[in-house]
């Protein structure tokens, strides 16, 4: 879990707020349904508050030291469980997704799991919830079960989830997340106290990146995550890809590798729409723009775009001294243009490729 507790979390502070001052007025409800669009922190929310109601040292800051609190660290915690939409094997719920799906909320829960195949909630989740229920929780522990995106979840699974709620076992709380409220049952609704959840603001998401280890992200992906923290990890895991597709083409493109470099082509035309190879040249410009400013010696790596791949770029701009990035800069435009009108996504790459090689090789 990146953030240690609600006191530490840098967003939702009011709904953070009102979760803390229930805990300590010792006021728990029995069922939670935490509501609002895709991506708001409700399932990082709901973690850290299930983490601080069975912190054995202080509830109210959690200590995240304790033992209770290590077991969430790595969410196998016996008295705390997450559920989410996993597809089937068999009759019963994918074990290999159900354990991919705990180490991926266990890194990041502001980013939706995707497991292959048909995702739900079905029965047998409800099922094994109200079985482990009638176990005792661990001394001073409360048994605590999330269900997270219960607008997954199908119609027997909803009416099980239903009859839980109307006959709670005790000692027992339910924190439920979902992204579309119309698709619940009003039933269910009417038995959990609901807080809504807000979209992140532009300068949240900004810091979710770099709290996450990743460059600031560039205003375009800002603006495309649109408060969405779910998105925002797509959207930079695909600017992960995409970057790392452009320093294989950049290297195979010096060395002159046309096998290796067609891999790279085709794996852009399989894998991204235009609009992604749209993005690959933009990253393509940022990385000369970053090189220029390296050969002239302006503000060095202050200033850099790719702040991450410094070595990289400092190799590159030691190698090519001489270059005419204004060249370059006009080879990458016109791929633009000629994309834009249609023309053939392999054929046009590969002939940027040999342009910005006769370039690098006019000019060593």
């Amino acid at each position: 879990m990146h953030y240690q507790s609600l006191v530490q979390l840098p967003f939702q502070k009011k709904q953070s707020k009102l979760l803390l001052k229930s805990i300590e007025a010792r006021r728990i409800h029995h069922a939670y349904l935490f509501h609002g669009m895709e991506g708001s922190a409700k399932l990082a929310s709901a973690l850290l508050f299930a983490k601080h109601l069975n912190c054995k040292t202080d509830k109210l800051n959690c200590c995240d030291h304790c033992s209770s609190c290590a077991k969430m660290r790595t969410l196998q915690h016996p008295d705390i469980q997450l559920y989410f939409p996993v597809n089937k094997k068999g009759d019963e719920a994918d074990s290999s997704s159900i354990q991919a799906g705990l180490e991926h909320y266990a890194k990041n829960s502001f980013h939706y799991f995707k497991a292959s195949g048909n995702q739900a909630h079905h029965v047998e989740t409800i099922r094994r919830i109200k079985s482990d229920a009638k176990f005792a929780a661990s001394q001073d522990m409360t048994k605590i079960y999330l269900i997270h995106q219960i607008e997954y979840m199908n119609d027997s699974a909803a009416n099980a989830l239903l009859k839980l709620l109307e006959e709670p076992p005790a000692n027992t709380i339910l924190i439920l997340t979902c992204s579309n409220l119309s698709a619940i049952l009003p039933t269910i609704k009417s038995r959990c106290l609901m807080l809504y959840f807000g979209n992140l603001n532009d300068t949240e998401i900004r810091q979710l990146a770099v709290d996450f280890d990743f460059p600031e992200p560039e205003q375009n992906i800002v603006k495309l995550a649109d408060g969405n923290s779910n998105e925002l990890f797509n959207l930079l895991n695909q600017n992960q890809s995409v970057r790392s597709l452009l320093l294989d083409f950049l290297r195979y493109t010096v060395v002159n590798k046309p096998i290796q470099l067609g891999d790279i082509i085709d794996q852009l035309s399989r894998s991204f729409k235009k609009d992604g190879v749209i993005d690959f040249l933009n990253m393509m410009s940022f990385w000369f723009r970053d090189v220029n400013l390296l050969i002239s010696g302006q503000n060095g790596a202050s200033s850099l775009i790719n702040v991450d791949l410094q070595n990289e770029l400092a190799k590159f701009s030691q190698q090519f001294t001489n270059l005419d990035l204004l060249k370059i800069d006009q080879l990458i435009e016109d791929t633009r243009w000629q994309l834009a009108h249609n023309s053939h996504l392999g054929l046009t790459l590969t002939n940027l490729s040999i342009s910005i090689r006769n370039e690098i090789q006019g000019n060593k």
